[in-house]
């Protein structure tokens, strides 16, 4: 049965729910974090959890007025109908988001215009991994004048150039100049940044884009072509996940499956597949 849920009430069977499944979906975990922060802000956002045959909370859901969603679904397809009756009612869905299969069965409920799903494979290393991660051998890019640090506001116009070329390569996206500076503010304010520079010059950038309870999701990954195949990209990845470690979390991310190079650093990082993940977008009737 779904439900409506402020997730402060049913607190600690939320919780017990995320502790197995968040890095399925971490803006969902985020989301709700967040609902529990400003609760007075809850009519902002519809927060809905499935309760079992045994009253067990073992799936949740949140929309925000943005028409953008998180999923995390019980096994099952019988009570679907009600839950896109439940999004129908309150939202105009725009974007769902969550495990592929999840992602899809809402978008099928959702939308008779339509879909574009973009698909990923999920990746997941645990926090008790990230520290005796075996691929500890000297990097390349120490012979080279690199730097790695933690981005600032100061560093905005070389993040948002970085970012927007990110999201051309690896996302598929040509968002304006706007719509990037303006996630990466919020990137600045809620999120870790770390930033690469070779000469002072900013060469590549890793951020997480999503803060759950018990996982940070990796994201925003991007090294300059010309930069490539000197371990930049690892030395980046590596001063997040020490920080990701530091909050002791398990640490996600998502990544094309075409994209096999990144895969196998991944690997190398210590990342093992976990599913997949998908981003799905109605399209507009008009």
């Amino acid at each position: 049965m779904w439900m409506r849920s402020d997730f402060l009430a049913d607190r600690e069977e939320v919780d017990r729910f995320l502790r197995e499944r968040e890095y399925c979906c971490v803006r969902l975990a985020e989301t709700i974090e967040r609902a529990r922060a400003f609760p007075s802000r809850i009519f902002d956002l519809v927060g809905l959890v499935h309760l079992s045959a045994a009253g067990i909370v073992d799936g949740a859901v949140t929309a925000d007025r943005e028409g953008t969603v998180h999923c995390v679904l019980p096994n099952g397809i019988q009570e679907d109908a009600s839950l896109c009756e439940f999004l129908n009612f309150y939202v105009s869905v725009k974007k769902i988001t969550g495990p592929t299969n999840d992602t899809l069965r809402v978008a099928r409920g959702l939308s008779s215009a339509g879909c574009s799903t973009q698909s990923y494979t999920l990746m997941r290393i645990r926090a008790t991994n990230i520290a005796r991660n075996p691929s500890r051998e000297s990097d390349p890019w120490e012979r080279y004048r690199i730097e790695i640090r933690d981005a600032t506001e100061s560093d905005l116009a070389a993040l948002v150039s970085l970012h927007r070329a990110y999201e051309r390569e690896e996302l598929l996206m040509n968002t304006s100049l706007p719509e990037t500076e303006f996630r990466i503010r919020a990137l600045l304010n809620h999120q870790m940044i770390s930033m690469a520079l070779v000469d002072g010059e900013p060469v590549g950038k890793i951020n997480t884009n999503a803060r759950g309870i018990f996982c940070d999701q990796v994201g925003g990954f991007y090294v300059m072509p010309g930069h490539r195949g000197a371990g930049i990209g690892t030395a980046l990845l590596r001063s997040l996940l020490s920080r990701i470690e530091e909050a002791e979390k398990d640490a996600v991310l998502y990544v094309r499956s075409s994209n096999a190079v990144a895969r196998r650093m991944y690997e190398r990082a210590g990342f093992l597949p976990a599913g997949e993940y998908a981003m799905s977008t109605v399209r507009s009737t008009h």
